[in-house]
């Protein structure tokens, strides 16, 4: 099957743009909102501290903000948002600046019909980012199972 430069364009690369910079932006928006919550949360405790001698429920809110904090810190490891954020971002760029080399026809897109170059190393960048994640991917499940016994 052969595919033509616009269709590999529109169908491929354009739509695989797309993608990593969607999946990037979601990754890093719940890094962020759960770290926040993890800081905001960890610095409350002192403040509820302070309360000891007026409250008789400190000790119960306490150890409810442990609770949270612990089960953010849990989820941030499991989903790894931080990593899949960094890595769907660099995808993202490095598929955008092969894009803007190949049409501007530079870099190692200067020799003669550069179209399957551009195809090559397109797909070398997305195979190379799948692998990553598989990695991370094995990583999380590695240390499910250790924490599970």
């Amino acid at each position: 099957m052969q595919i033509s430069e616009e269709d590999y364009f529109c169908q491929r690369l354009n739509e695989q743009i797309k993608w990593y910079d969607k999946r990037s932006g979601q990754n890093q928006k719940m890094y962020k909102r759960l770290r926040c919550a993890e800081l905001i949360l960890s610095g409350s405790i002192p403040f509820v501290i302070g309360f000891a001698n007026h409250w008789s429920y400190v000790t119960i809110i306490v150890g409810f903000l442990g609770v949270v904090i612990t089960a953010i810190a849990g989820i941030l490891s499991l989903y790894r948002y931080h990593e899949n954020w960094v890595i769907y971002r660099n995808a993202c760029e490095a598929l955008q600046r092969e894009k803007y080399l190949y049409l501007t026809r530079t870099g190692p897109y200067t020799k003669e019909n550069p179209f399957h170059l551009l195809v090559e190393r397109v797909e070398a960048l997305m195979a190379n980012e799948n692998h990553c994640w598989t990695q991370i991917q094995s990583k999380t499940q590695g240390e499910e199972q250790q924490i599970n016994g």
